[in-house]
């Protein structure tokens, strides 16, 4: 399975360079700032850096940047579902297997998603990339829940990665505010501004990303759940 993964890990980074070649003009350094100031102020580095040190970025069209990071959000799930194999080998404990288990599952449906999206912004489908992003952040989210729920004190694992799949939202929900349709309205009735980091607004709304983001969850005590309010 590990060894299925990388190939197709290796087969995506290719076609995804060739992509990059083909387009009218790159993404420059305005650009990219343009891309990470619309993610909350505590992600900015983290975006900055990301785009800016890929080398596939200095021939990359903002349709390319879209690209990179469904590519690289595909890697982080791929990863992940590497973390929780790795805890599922070293586990005992039956409840936190059980859940380990529903995160496995999740994540390996959101490895679906992410590659629809990274599909999606080869085809130009730049709604498509939104649905299925916001998708897949979702089953992300639940893992991180399903730790928490029910007054299960345990931290996910993986809590850390979950944090930086959801910023990788906003960094893609971003880039597609340049692509959608420029009336604001996508052929679907989405708003464009509706699309910006949507799970991450939630989150920076009660705890911090990535740094302390295993901290923060172990010192709230019965904090909220996380994911979209209805």
């Amino acid at each position: 399975m590990a060894s299925l993964r990388s190939s197709m890990a290796f087969v995506l980074h290719v076609l995804v360079f060739c992509f990059l070649f083909h387009g009218s003009s790159a993404a420059d350094q305005e650009q990219i700032t343009k891309v990470c100031n619309r993610v909350p102020p505590k992600d900015f580095t983290f975006c900055n850096k990301t785009l800016f040190e890929d080398p596939r970025t200095p021939a990359a069209t903002i349709q390319g940047l879209c690209t990179i990071a469904s590519g690289l959000s595909i890697d982080l799930v791929r990863d992940t579902i590497d973390n929780i194999d790795g805890f599922l080998r070293n586990s005992t404990d039956p409840v936190i297997n059980e859940r380990l288990e529903y995160c496995r599952k999740n994540y390996a449906s959101a490895y679906d998603d992410f590659y629809n999206a990274w599909k999606a912004s080869l085809n130009n489908s730049f709604v498509d990339v939104v649905n299925s992003v916001r998708s897949g952040t979702s089953r992300g989210i639940d893992c991180l829940n399903g730790f928490r729920k029910r007054q299960f004190v345990e931290t996910s694992p993986v809590a850390e990665m979950t944090y930086e799949l959801v910023t990788f939202e906003g960094i893609i929900f971003s880039i597609t505010q340049e692509l959608l349709p420029s009336n604001g309205i996508s052929e679907h009735g989405t708003s464009r501004g509706s699309l910006v980091g949507t799970h991450m607004i939630y989150i920076l709304q009660t705890h911090t990303t990535l740094d302390g983001a295993k901290r923060t969850l172990q010192e709230i005590e019965g904090p909220p759940l996380l994911g979209l309010e209805e």
